[in-house]
């Protein structure tokens, strides 16, 4: 994968996060959410634990997008 290709990537992960936000806190109150492809890959109450998720599924957390 390229870098171009992995920018793309996580632009559209954030747009997706953008344009989805309020059905993503409906669906994930009070939790952190981790996305990657436009998908939530995981969801948790702090940060550790949500890395635990990204890091257990091999996708590297410096390539999704966390938020609350």
């Amino acid at each position: 994968m390229s870098i171009q290709d992995d920018l793309d990537r996580f632009t559209a992960d954030a747009l997706y996060v953008q344009e989805h936000r309020q059905e993503l806190l409906q669906k994930y109150p009070e939790r952190r959410i981790a996305v990657y492809n436009q998908e939530v890959i995981g969801a948790a109450k702090n940060l550790p634990g949500l890395l635990k998720q990204v890091k257990r599924r091999g996708i590297p957390p410096a390539r999704s997008i966390t938020g609350t």
